[in-house]
């Protein structure tokens, strides 16, 4: 229900104040309408409203018991009667009960860290110690540097090393030692059937029907994991049965093939056995010094031209039985050995010569006496007791 500004002049009179008789007879037995407004009278009410003076005059009783009600809202607010009150205790304990287990996760986080970082000073105090104790291991190793070319023996010092000092190979290390010795057969026979169509003049197969052996070969050659099957050693078998594949290996200075290629296809039968276990001394073939001079397949006055001119010296000594070619072969050997190492005039280099082989365990032990002597030189020279 609104009130219209238009008709405060008609209710209270002219701005003079006096209102006429006629008008107040009106006002107070008629009903306003708002039909009888003016076309500017702003209209804010939808309805016939019923007005009389006192009821302008005086506040009504609607209006008492409204400001009655006000008042009493807002008694009822600033007690806390209306529950606002229980909803800020409440989202109060939301807050606290959230401060608190924000707190508790920060406290577990910062204890997790601690400890983190408590375990890991411990492990870093453990690597030290672990790098101290093999800093000092190293300063008390002694390491020898081997020198020499393919097949000279360098592997085999180390292998016998090991026979002497650590005893020998277990059986899970002459376990892994199959697949080597298995890859030496391979290695083999593929060198040696590759070759005898690069050699000048060619050689031919004793038996053709071998042929289809032959390309078997030369396809399993790329491959370096190889699955040494029973199908394998067959045709390894009876190619180097084969009298053409035999001469090629005659003919093994014209072109590199391993020392212990003859070693390895001579005993195809026994490596592959699935029960095949290696020896020791399997680990690292002979090879037969003797033969190689007496075969005359690479001449050493071919290599090294004084040898045509090299007599043995007076106090060189054969074993007994040996060929007197294999006794000036050897000396020869040795004594360019001699010479290139005195060549420098330096007192200080030793050079300590022996006739051993692979497979002779008291000729190796004299070379690793050899070598404890030479360090032990080189210490006493470092302390200039020598």
């Amino acid at each position: 229900m609104g009130l219209c500004y238009s008709l405060l002049p008609r209710l209270f009179g002219e701005p003079s104040g006096s209102i006429s008789d006629s008008d107040q007879a009106a006002d107070s037995t008629a009903p306003l309408n708002t039909g009888a407004l003016r076309h500017e009278d702003t209209v804010v009410c939808s309805e016939t409203v019923p007005l009389r003076r006192e009821d302008i005059s005086k506040p009504s009783a609607r209006n008492d018991r409204r400001g009655d009600t006000a008042a009493e809202g807002l008694l009822l607010i600033q007690n806390g009667s209306d529950g606002g009150g229980a909803e800020r205790t409440r989202r109060r304990q939301l807050l606290q009960k959230h401060s608190t287990h924000k707190q508790s996760k920060l406290d577990k986080l910062l204890a997790e860290d601690k400890e983190a970082k408590k375990e890991a000073k411990k492990v870093s105090k453990k690597i030290d110690i672990v790098l101290k104790a093999q800093k000092r291991a190293y300063k008390q190793t002694h390491r020898l540097l081997l020198l020499g070319a393919g097949e000279s023996g360098k592997s085999t010092i180390v292998k016998q090393m090991r026979i002497l000092h650590v005893n020998g190979f277990n059986a899970e290390e002459k376990k892994h030692k199959i697949q080597d010795i298995r890859k030496n057969v391979k290695d083999a026979i593929v060198t040696i059937v590759s070759a005898m169509s690069t050699l000048i003049p060619p050689v031919p197969l004793a038996n053709q029907e071998n042929q289809f052996r032959t390309e078997y070969i030369r396809s399993i050659a790329p491959y370096s994991d190889f699955d040494y099957t029973q199908e394998f050693f067959d045709h390894a078998k009876k190619l180097w049965d084969d009298e053409g594949v035999k001469a090629c290996f005659e003919r093994s200075n014209e072109y590199q093939l391993i020392d212990c290629a003859q070693y390895f296809l001579d005993r195809i039968d026994s490596v592959r056995q699935n029960d095949y276990t290696p020896t020791d001394q399997v680990s690292f073939p002979p090879t037969c010094w003797a033969e190689k001079v007496l075969a005359g397949k690479s001449k050493i006055e071919d290599y090294f031209p004084d040898y045509a001119r090299y007599t043995i010296p007076n106090e060189a000594t054969p074993e007994p039985g040996e060929d007197p070619r294999v006794t000036r072969a050897k000396f020869f050997i040795r004594d360019e050995f001699l010479r290139i190492c005195t060549a420098s005039g330096d007192s200080n280099h030793y050079c300590y010569s022996h006739f051993t082989c692979a497979v002779d365990t008291d000729n190796i032990r004299r070379v690793f006496k050899d070598c404890r002597d030479i360090i032990q030189r080189m210490h006493l020279r470092i302390y200039e007791l020598l």
